[in-house]
């Protein structure tokens, strides 16, 4: 088998090339596919560019001379970038010179969607006689046109980190997926326990950043007043009544996002600025969420508490901050929910449950641990292990190449895709939201609810 990455210099497969020029942060997602994949000899990737994406599209820029070339130009700085040899990987301009029964592509949705207008488009997925796959991170983006593009793919594999087939967003724009490879988070190296657990904050710590989902797709199916983390926006406006339990890191990116506009209270040298300096230079001289966010060491933050929560999604989606704070050793709070459930996390084994949208039972579960912290360091220790072993990026390279292996042969001889997925414990048909797991005895839940009746008749006010 061959795997062949669509795109790779405009995804965060590596080392970005806007982001290396302008010494912004690389967040390397899915670093193991250069590791792992691509500088495995092992394993036999090519590249596939159809002109259609760079990475400074991010800056606004979008070229429309030469885009194949430079798209190749820019392949070629990348694979350097990325310590890559342009020399062993093969790149293609047209899928009709890829051969289906023995590649696969790997593409990434925002790489379908961009450019494309009903019949007028430049992409060539629909093209192509095999297996396309159609990794659907941040998929509330343009989820028309990724679901409007991916019925014309005639073979196309739908990727996410969660289970996706039981969210209501999901199965509203497409209806006839049912089934969605559940494809973990990869943890990075840094993030390792360093402090024993008896040593850290009895506290949680609540980390990610607020965005408001300006989506057309997204507001004309929830409206204009569903938040897109409810759980973090609720943790956010109210950490001063929560500091009892929650110490949040939370940031709030629409206030910081939009560094062009001109507000009330800036001063003239800061209008100026607004008017006349680019984007990248203003990001660089005016606070911003991502100046705020990454102005401290998260490793060494979730090595100083106990526990941790970095809520989802409202379209079904996990944090990739689940796996790195439970490498960390910090016991994980997450909603009751199958995206967990299907990948082996057990609800008060892994990770602490609690009820979706809850914000009074998030509390007592905190609570409850912290009086608790034996059943607490239990539960790290066990998350911890389990983080080691299934968001290790070799396992998951390892465990995706074996499954793309399995559904290619499985395609060669029945021209249909089958329901694989290793990492997945529950088959789909399985997966229900149970509600919230009862781990603790009657009489210790009592305990937690009147322990903290005070507190919620506080927090409801």
């Amino acid at each position: 088998m061959r795997l062949v990455i669509a795109n790779p210099h405009t995804q965060t497969y590596g080392k970005n090339l806007v982001n290396s020029v302008l010494r912004r942060k690389n967040l390397s997602k899915y670093g193991y596919f250069v590791t792992d994949f691509i500088n495995n000899k092992e394993r036999n990737v090519a590249f596939f560019i159809d002109g259609t994406r760079s990475s400074f599209n991010s800056l606004g820029i979008h070229w429309k001379t030469f885009p194949k070339l430079f798209s190749y130009i820019e392949l070629i700085v990348w694979m350097l970038v990325n310590k890559i040899n342009p020399l062993k990987h093969h790149v293609f301009f047209s899928v009709k010179n890829i051969n289906p029964k023995t590649n696969i592509i790997f593409n990434i949705a925002n790489s379908s969607i961009d450019g494309y207008k009903g019949n007028n488009t430049k992409h060539q997925y629909h093209q192509y006689k095999g297996i396309v796959i159609t990794h659907l991170t941040h998929y509330f983006v343009g989820t028309k046109k990724t679901a409007e593009y991916s019925k014309k793919i005639k073979n196309n594999l739908f990727v996410a980190e969660g289970n996706l087939a039981q969210n209501t967003y999901f199965k509203h724009h497409f209806p006839t997926s049912n089934h969605v490879y559940q494809l973990p988070f990869a943890c990075a190296k840094r993030f390792t326990n360093t402090t024993p657990h008896v040593n850290r904050k009895n506290k949680c710590i609540a980390t990610g950043t607020l965005l408001t989902a300006n989506s057309p797709d997204y507001l004309a199916f929830y409206g204009n007043k569903t938040n897109f983390h409810p759980m973090r926006t609720s943790i956010y406006n109210k950490k001063d009544e929560m500091k009892q339990y929650i110490d949040s890191l939370i940031c709030n990116s629409d206030n910081t996002i939009d560094l062009k506009k001109i507000k009330a209270e800036d001063s003239a040298k800061i209008r100026y600025a607004k008017k006349y300096l680019p984007y990248v230079i203003l990001e660089k001289i005016l606070p911003n969420y991502k100046k705020i966010y990454f102005s401290f060491d998260i490793v060494q933050k979730y090595n100083t508490y106990k526990m941790f929560i970095s809520p989802e999604e409202i379209v079904g989606l996990p944090s990739v901050s689940f796996v790195e704070g439970m490498t960390c050793g910090c016991a994980y709070i997450g909603i009751d929910h199958q995206m967990y459930e299907s990948i082996g996390m057990k609800p008060n084994i892994h990770y602490i449950a609690y009820k979706e949208h809850d914000t009074d039972d998030l509390l007592e579960k905190i609570e409850y641990y912290q009086n608790n912290p034996k059943e607490l360091e239990n539960i790290a220790r066990r998350g911890q292990k389990f983080a080691e072993k299934h968001f290790n990026p070799k396992y998951i390279a390892n465990t995706l190449w074996n499954d793309m292996e399995s559904i290619l042969k499985t395609f060669n001889s029945t021209q249909s895709i089958p329901n694989t997925c290793s990492f997945r414990t529950t088959p789909d048909i399985q997966i229900k939201h149970t509600g919230n797991h009862k781990h603790h005895s009657k009489t210790t839940n009592q305990k937690v609810i009147n322990s903290s009746n005070v507190h919620k008749r506080q927090m409801v006010s």
